[in-house]
């Protein structure tokens, strides 16, 4: 995560939430659990829900923090 002041200094100790959406469905939160690994790296445990589909966007926030997508195709 990327402090939103300047969108280039990582952001320490934040809470992050994540939404999804499934192949072009409306974002709904994420089961997987979100945390920091460190210096603003943050990891998320992603569960077989979060998984289930072919083009999956992932959405993670936190307040003052620039928004991080991440788009996954799978494969069958």
């Amino acid at each position: 995560m990327y402090d939103s002041a300047d969108s280039k200094t990582p952001k320490t100790g934040e809470t992050v939430s994540g939404t999804m959406s499934i192949d072009g469905a409306a974002y709904v939160s994420v089961n997987g659990t979100i945390a920091e690994v460190a210096n603003g790296t943050y990891q998320i445990d992603l569960t077989a829900a979060d998984t289930n589909g072919d083009v999956i966007v992932y959405r993670f926030t936190s307040a003052g923090a620039d928004d991080t997508f991440v788009t996954l195709k799978t494969v069958a």
